[in-house]
C-alpha cells in the first residue's frame, strides 16, 4: 500500500510521499549524487516507488536513538541507512516501533528495513542480516555498586534488567539457571521493551545493571560517568540490518550501496562520530553473526 501511493505521489507531485501515521522522520537531506549502477540493483518496484520505510527502536543510543534538539532520529544506523538510501535514489523513512514488533512488522510489510538487531541463528529463519558492525555485551551498572568487575556468574541475587525478547534477555536466564543449579540464588530479572527503558532502570538503581549491546554500554557509561559504569564486556558477534528473507535483489542492492559508502570514508566518518571505531565491519557481510 505504502509503494502504491508513492507511486501516485511521485506521478502527481514530483516527490516521494511520506507517511501520515505513526512516529517517523523523513531523511532526504540532499547529500549524495544517485549512482546509476547501484540504483540497478534495486528490484523495479522499490526503485519505482522512491521511498522505503525502517523500523527503528530510536532507543539505543549511539545506534538509533532520537536527537533532543531536533527531534530527528539519528544515530549509527539511521545515518548509515540514509547514506545508502541516497546513493540508491530512495528516500528512507525511520518510523518507530518496538523491538519485538520489529520482526512482525518486516514480515507484515508495514516496514521494508529494520535498522539494526543483533545476528542471531533463530533470526535467520525469517530475515536475513547486512552486518556492519562488530557487537557484544555491555553490563552497565548503578556506580552505587561497590565491585568493578561482574561477570555472567557473578550476578546471581542480583537486580538485573534486560530488553524483552532480546539476546541479553534469553542469556540472563540462562545464567540464572546456572545460579540455582548452584545452589545459589536467582537473578531478579526485569524486561523493558527497549534500550533506553534498561538503562534507566540502572541509571535510577531501580536495577543493579542494565544488560543491553556493549556500543550503547560504552556509551552511556562515558556520557554519564556519575551514576553508570560498565562492569563487564563480551565481544565476538555483531548487528545487522534487517531485510525480510526472499528479497534477494533489495538486500544485495543494500549491501552495496553500503559497501561503497566503505570505499569512499563516509562508513569510517560515521563510526568515528558516534564512537565506534574500533567495532567496524568493512567487508560488510551478509548473516555472519554467531550466537553470544
Amino acid at each position: 500500500m505504502r509503494r502504491s501511493m508513492a507511486l501516485v505521489s511521485a506521478a502527481l507531485l514530483g516527490g516521494a510521499l511520506l507517511a501520515g501515521c505513526g512516529s517517523s522522520d523523513d531523511s532526504k537531506d540532499g547529500g549524495k549524487e544517485v549512482d546509476p549502477a547501484l540504483q540497478k540493483l534495486l528490484p523495479a518496484d522499490i526503485r519505482d516507488s522512491g521511498e522505503i520505510t525502517v523500523g527503528t527502536t530510536a532507543a539505543q543510543s549511539p545506534l538509533e536513538f532520537v536527537d533532543e534538539k531536533s527531534g530527528k532520529i539519528v544515530g549509527f544506523f539511521p545515518d548509515l541507512l540514509r547514506a545508502a538510501g541516497e546513493l540508491l535514489g530512495l528516500d528512507v523513512e525511520m518510523q518507530k516501533t518496538t523491538f519485538d514488533a520489529s520482526i512482525p512488522g518486516l514480515s507484515s510489510g508495514r516496514f521494508d528495513l529494520i535498522a539494526q538487531m543483533g545476528d542471531l541463528p533463530d533470526r535467520r529463519e525469517k530475515v536475513d542480516f547486512i552486518d556492519s558492525l562488530q557487537n557484544g555485551f555491555g553490563f552497565l551498572a548503578s556506580t552505587s555498586l561497590e565491585a568493578d568487575s561482574i561477570p555472567p556468574e557473578d550476578l546471581c541475587g542480583l537486580k538485573v534488567a534486560a530488553i524483552r525478547g532480546s539476546a541479553s534477555d534469553s542469556s540472563a536466564h540462562g545464567w540464572s539457571d546456572d545460579c540455582t543449579a548452584g545452589g545459589k540464588a536467582a537473578i531478579n530479572l526485569t524486561t523493558y521493551e527497549d534500550a533506553a527503558a534498561c538503562i534507566l532502570a540502572a541509571q535510577s538503581k531501580q536495577s543493579d545493571m542494565c544488560i543491553t549491546v556493549l556500543p550503547a554500554a560504552l556509551y552511556n557509561a562515558k556520557k554519564d560517568p556519575d551514576r553508570l559504569k560498565v562492569v563487564y564486556r563480551t565481544t565476538g558477534y555483531t548487528l545487522g540490518t534487517l531485510v525480510l528473507k526472499g528479497n534477494d535483489e533489495f538486500r544485495d542492492a543494500m549491501q552495496a550501496a553500503i559497501r561503497e559508502l566503505v570505499a569512499n570514508g563516509d562508513y569510517d566518518e560515521l563510526l568515528d562520530q558516534y564512537g565506534l571505531s574500533d567495532l567496524g565491519m568493512p567487508e560488510v557481510p551478509l548473516n555472519a553473526g554467531v550466537a553470544p
